[in-house]
């Protein structure tokens, strides 16, 4: 019975580092990555210069998987033509007028960096027009196209200053980014401690 409940100790501790891990890995994808593709951005003006969009055929978006039993999954996803909008803006950097590809944060920076908005992000997935099999278009998404694609329109922003980078919004601070690691480490290393002061506390009695 003291050898099971042991084992019982050991398969929890060995739990909480995997969902500690798991849990870090997300922070990082989060919060750590965002805040180092942007880190050296500096702020600034842009101005828009140009716009022009690109249709993504047959573009996989938002997979799952769903268990079809214990041995086997499937993989479902949203497939359609996805826009891929590119803005092109100008702003001043050491005396310098120069250009750069503009993206709407610094989170949609870190996943999609080929578009100015995600593309995965463009449409509603739960709304498809039954006439033409589309996908509806997200107004979050319609809303930033209108407000950034007229030319001549400036606004706040933050630049790379060497590489032809643009974000309007940093959501990811510094004190976050290490919070949300620190924090992630502190509560598994708290669990996992724990549970093995329970376990020692057990045997003792």
């Amino acid at each position: 019975m003291g050898s099971c409940a042991a084992v019982h100790y050991k398969v929890a501790i060995v739990l909480t580092g995997v969902v500690t891990l798991v849990m870090l890995i997300i922070m990082c994808i989060v919060y750590v990555h965002p805040y180092n593709k942007t880190k050296d951005f500096e702020e600034g003006e842009c101005t828009v210069l140009s716009h022009y969009i690109k249709i993504l055929y047959d573009k996989e978006c938002n997979c799952y998987q769903v268990d079809d039993s214990s041995y086997s999954s499937t993989t479902y996803c949203d497939y359609g033509d996805f826009e891929c909008l590119k803005i092109f803006v100008s702003f001043f950097d050491n005396q310098r007028n120069r250009t750069a590809l503009l993206y709407e944060s610094d989170k949609s920076f870190a996943s999609d960096s080929e578009c100015s908005y995600p593309v995965c992000d463009t449409y509603d997935p739960d709304y498809i027009y039954t006439a033409t099999g589309k996908y509806k278009e997200d107004q979050d998404y319609l809303n930033f196209r209108d407000k950034y694609t007229e030319t001549g329109a400036s606004f706040y922003c933050h630049y790379h200053p060497v590489k032809a980078e643009a974000i309007i919004q940093r959501l990811v601070t510094k004190k976050q980014a290490i919070s949300s690691t620190l924090g992630t480490l502190c509560a598994g290393a708290i669990l996992m401690a724990l549970i093995a002061l329970a376990c020692v506390i057990w045997r003792r009695n």
